[in-house]
């Protein structure tokens, strides 16, 4: 077994999985809200296409153009299969391959940037970024925000190392050149601020450890956890356009 591939079986549970596309689709919404782009009319690059969940969501949209990198082999083949999209590559940041460079309108990593081992690194990672778009373009970032997910943080994934929040990560693409046009959490797949307030008050009163402990004896699965993931504790969600000079 090579590093991470236990994360395909933890995450294609039925009820789960369902989730997973259900967010994604809120996401997707969301991101092109944020840049007020059509996906008809968007190149767009992924970094760590996981299983294949937001490649499968654009192109059923109809996207101009979508291109994937994954380092792990095993999930990028099965989304490969998964969408029969052939444009998945090997790689990782901050060394992407050549053929990305300045050729898209818009980059999307969602649950990727809290894999940097540092915010050295994560700068690193975010000037790596910024070099594959087209004057103009914007790269989003979605991550568990560390102000909500507190322990979590480190519980909900083994490979989480750079603990990130809407404002720090918002610096790090400030000081790489960015145009930050968003930094907001995001609950419940949006940045509407109703919903967003509504789930965070949810967030308080939800029993999630209650909930993991019976959750665990009869299911085997922490579902209070995944709860709060899914739909209350808060993501950073970043949205930095690339200056066009």
């Amino acid at each position: 077994m090579a590093v991470y591939d236990e994360f395909s079986d933890r995450t294609t549970w039925g009820p789960g999985l369902a989730v997973q596309k259900w967010f994604i689709r809120r996401v997707l919404n969301s991101i092109l809200k944020a840049v007020d782009q059509d996906l008809k009319d968007l190149e767009i690059l992924e970094i760590g296409t996981g299983l294949g969940h937001f490649a499968e969501c654009v192109m059923a949209g109809g996207v101009k153009r979508y291109v994937g990198v994954e380092p792990n082999q095993v999930l990028r083949e099965s989304a490969q299969k998964s969408t029969g999209q052939p444009q998945i590559l090997a790689g990782g940041l901050p060394n992407l391959p050549e053929s990305t460079q300045g050729q898209f309108d818009l980059v999307v990593l969602t649950h990727v940037f809290e894999h940097a081992t540092s915010g050295y690194q994560a700068h690193e990672w975010a000037g790596a970024l910024l070099g594959t778009l087209k004057p103009g373009g914007h790269v989003v970032v979605i991550s568990p925000d560390i102000l909500d997910y507190k322990g979590f943080f480190w519980a909900t994934d083994w490979s989480h190392a750079f603990p990130t929040s809407t404002e720090n990560v918002r610096q790090i693409f400030l000081d790489n050149g960015g145009h930050v046009k968003v930094a907001k959490r995001m609950r419940f797949g949006t940045i509407n601020g109703l919903i967003t307030s509504l789930s965070f008050l949810a967030s308080k009163i939800w029993p999630t450890k209650f909930v993991n402990l019976v959750s665990r004896a009869i299911l085997g699965r922490e579902l209070g956890t995944s709860v709060q993931v899914a739909f209350f504790w808060g993501l950073a969600f970043v949205v930095t356009q690339k200056p066009t000079q």
